[in-house]
């Protein structure tokens, strides 16, 4: 079967760019030797979970105009808890005597950021610094 699937390829390489040709014999490989393929598609997984873990990054600051900005670079399931975490707090408010909300969907992430903040400093695990929880006062 191995030799078929070498002439299929072969064959195939004449009439297919690159990006097919290689999802074909990648789809070959599993067809073939299925335990070899998960064990190098696992292997891969492993090594790019690896490397986001690496690449993540946080960086912070003011700004002079009183505000400062944020920018992290974080790995997809670390993203994924934060948006859990954020989507609740970042509905639009139900319309009230003040009318609709009319935050931008930035402004309402912005928003629930900040609340969630301020709801993990509240919490009893929250990080301590010197045996008490960070305080800010403004």
């Amino acid at each position: 079967m191995r030799a078929e699937a070498e002439a299929f390829l072969l064959d195939s390489a004449q009439a297919l760019d690159t990006d097919p040709l290689d999802k074909a014999g990648k789809h070959l490989y599993e067809v073939i030797a299925p335990e070899d393929a998960e064990r190098r598609i696992g292997k891969q997984l492993e090594e790019q979970e690896r490397r986001a873990r690496e690449n993540r990054t946080l960086s912070f600051g003011p700004v002079r105009d009183g505000m400062g900005t944020m920018f992290m670079r974080l790995d997809v399931p670390t993203l994924a808890i934060l948006q859990a975490l954020l989507d609740p707090l970042a509905r639009p408010r139900p319309t009230g005597a003040d009318g609709p909300d009319l935050r931008s969907s930035e402004r309402r992430q912005a928003d629930a950021f900040a609340e969630l903040v301020v709801l993990a400093q509240a919490a009893a695990s929250a990080p301590t610094r010197g045996g008490t929880r960070p305080r800010l006062t403004v």
